[in-house]
């Protein structure tokens, strides 16, 4: 096995045509039917495609194009944005009899003469993918060209090796695919799992049996309104409750009257004494100083410090009077995408913040972690009915203050932490070994596919035409199609103007 009977070309001399589509003027939004328009969304990462949220062209104008209208065994590659290079293959399964790419897929669509499927694997094959996007260019947004088909060189096999080479990928690969789709139920499992035990650490229901085994001296109530009566002997607090309890509930919990009954419901504003949020300029950005976080760095149980910003000592003078986290503190986002993702503060030094909101927990009355674990239970539901999931989700402080919260004496929140902590760390564990088996199903495909290309996989055939007159074949096809379309554009009466 080996390949010297191979040659090598440049994809665009492998291609029959490569193009992009288009959208009517004002783009799709509001179109409910008519011929389906195929984003960078509807790509999958394992070659296929994610059909869900289609969207639609109008029939009179997908027929008025003369680019872009997908047929069986084109491949598909996304040409800008974040999934750049992403490559899908159109096999005769394709359930929509006429569709068509939008301005942000390439269709490369294959010479006769070659095998589609083989150009698909070789563009999908780790070392094809680095050459795509070896072109890539522009910022986080940006893309790749036409052009890129001039980089691309295919290292080209003669026809039957090519198709030997296929049938053995699809063989293999599906195997892998099983594989691969079976583990990836695993985060799906383990998401259920710790959304489970919140849900049952934050009604009561985790700690059933220790209630049983324990008998609890001072309600949750009592405590509460205990600690209450000695600081409201402070006006200022005194004001500060007032106004917590004249502020209405944004929401309700639908396990409200299910609470034991040594716990109590009270809102954030009571249990957190200070609620505020970070600075709402923008301080300049250093490599080095002070830690500087955003809502980006948040995420569940989580606060990424490693890929965070500084700011000078002095911004963060002016940003820490006014908010001031420390450990054990509850941070939780309150503007963008993540709103009302929560994370406790687990490092003892002194950091600055925007778009996140500072829950300065009172340590007598609720614990900084059972704050965290309650916090993350609803978020969800905050995030959808709190902020309506709106373009820009936002969570205003007196939101934030009014939350409800079902609070359980300082003895069970201790245990209901335990508790949570020890599945979550076999939720964790799990998770660990999922990410690891995912690694090496995903390095199994690209060694297959790296052999396949290496001629290591299927065995050659000395009988077989050598590729150097398949790519003359090829060219001769090429300098065909190239004269066809000249003479079409010559005696076309006018060009189509959406493409």
């Amino acid at each position: 096995m080996g390949t010297e009977y191979w040659v090598e070309a440049p994809l665009s001399q492998l291609l029959e045509s490569l193009e992009s589509g288009s959208r009517p003027k004002g783009g799709v939004k509001g179109i409910a039917k008519g011929i389906p328009s195929i984003g960078a969304e509807h790509l999958a990462s394992d070659g296929g495609f994610n059909f869900e949220n289609i969207r639609y062209i109008p029939e009179d104008f997908a027929n008025s194009m003369n680019r872009g209208q997908i047929r069986h065994f084109d491949i598909l590659v996304v040409k800008d944005g974040a999934t750049t290079g992403k490559t899908s293959f159109v096999q005769e399964t394709f359930p929509f009899p006429k569709a068509c790419v939008n301005e942000h897929v390439f269709i490369c669509r294959g010479i006769k003469v070659t095998s589609k499927e083989f150009l698909f694997h070789y563009l999908k094959s780790h070392e094809g993918q680095e050459q795509i996007m070896s072109t890539f260019h522009g910022a986080a947004q940006g893309g790749i060209s036409s052009g890129f088909a001039d980089v691309v060189i295919v290292p080209l096999p003669p026809l039957p090796e090519q198709k030997r080479i296929v049938k053995k990928l699809d063989t293999i690969l599906p195997k892998v695919k099983n594989a691969k789709s079976r583990l990836e139920k695993i985060p799906r499992i383990l998401k259920r799992f710790r959304q489970s035990v919140l849900a049952a650490a934050c009604s009561g229901k985790l700690t059933e049996n220790w209630r049983e085994e324990n008998d609890v001296v001072e309600t949750a109530e009592d405590q509460l309104r205990k600690i209450l009566d000695l600081r409201i002997l402070d006006k200022r607090y005194k004001a500060y409750l007032a106004k917590i309890n004249d502020l209405e509930a944004p929401i309700e919990w639908a396990e409200e009257d299910d609470i034991p009954s040594s716990w109590v419901k009270s809102k954030l504003g009571v249990v957190c004494p200070k609620i505020t949020d970070g600075t709402h300029d923008t301080p300049k950005r250093l490599k080095e100083g002070v830690p500087y976080i955003t809502g980006k760095h948040i995420r569940e149980r989580v606060i990424d410090f490693e890929h965070c910003d500084y700011v000078s000592s002095d911004d963060h003078k002016v940003i820490y009077a006014r908010c001031n986290p420390n450990k054990n503190d509850v941070l939780m986002v309150n503007i963008g995408a993540g709103t009302a993702t929560p994370s406790l503060v687990k490092v003892d030094y002194e950091f600055s913040m925007k778009n996140v909101a500072l829950l300065k927990a009172d340590p007598s009355i609720i614990s900084g972690s059972y704050l965290e674990y309650y916090q993350l239970r609803y978020k969800d539901y905050i995030f959808n009915q709190v902020t309506k999931g709106g373009a820009q989700p936002f969570l205003s402080l007196d939101a934030i203050k009014a939350l409800p919260i079902h609070l359980p004496p300082p003895e069970e929140q201790q245990e209901i932490v335990r508790r949570v902590e020890k599945l979550f760390k076999l939720a964790d564990s799990i998770e660990a070994k999922y990410n690891k088996a995912i690694e090496r199903v995903e390095k199994i495909e690209q060694s297959v596919l790296a052999k396949a290309f290496r001629g290591e996989l299927t065995p050659q055939d000395p009988n077989d035409e050598p590729a150097e007159e398949l790519l003359k074949r090829i060219l001769v096809e090429k300098a065909k199609l190239e004269a066809v379309k000249k003479k079409s554009k010559r005696f076309s009466p006018q060009r189509n103007r959406h493409c």
